[in-house]
């Protein structure tokens, strides 16, 4: 099950969001929601949710100074800017943050769904990654080596001033 942050302090669109998730992620997603930077914060800390889709300008505490706290603690959290403010400020400062996605109000189910999936993504490949970190080589030795290759060999074919994050391995793997 992943668990999912919605924080935003319009109500509206917290149920928006909420909506799109369980209506597209059926029975494999379980969400809360924050009103501000602050309760996403304390809530982060207590719940560890897999994927958050933040606001950015919210009372008490905006979602980029939220972000870098919650990453903090959690890196392996994915973050989702979901803002009506296409300032870029706000854009480079959610590219320091490597922020999974960036996605403008009003909210285009399509969008959330890609940014959603492209999150999941990453998650996956990083839990894998940690699996064969943390397994039995013997069991895992072979698959191990086998995406290392296929790491490789992808770093190798493109160009090599691209950056390469952990999405974007994610997103050659799937």
């Amino acid at each position: 099950m992943t668990k999912v942050l919605i924080v935003d302090d319009e109500i509206p669109e917290q149920r928006h969001l909420s909506d799109i998730l369980y209506r597209s992620f059926s029975g494999s997603v379980t969400v809360q929601c924050a009103d501000n930077g602050k309760e996403a914060v304390a809530q982060a800390s207590l719940w560890n949710p897999d994927i958050i889709l933040m606001d950015i300008e919210m009372p008490q505490m905006n979602g980029i100074e939220a972000s870098k706290i919650i990453l903090e603690s959690n890196p392996g959290c994915r973050i989702i800017f979901v803002t009506a403010y296409s300032l870029f400020e706000y854009a480079r400062e959610a590219v320091k943050l490597r922020v999974s996605d960036y996605i403008l109000k009003p909210v285009v189910k399509e969008e959330v769904v890609a940014a959603f999936e492209k999150a999941l993504d990453s998650i996956g490949v990083q839990r894998q990654l940690e699996g064969l970190r943390d397994g039995d080589e013997s069991e895992s030795g072979e698959k191990g080596a086998q995406i290392v290759r296929k790491v490789k060999r992808w770093i190798e074919k493109n160009d090599s001033s691209i950056f390469v994050s952990l999405d974007s391995v994610a997103e050659m793997l799937s």
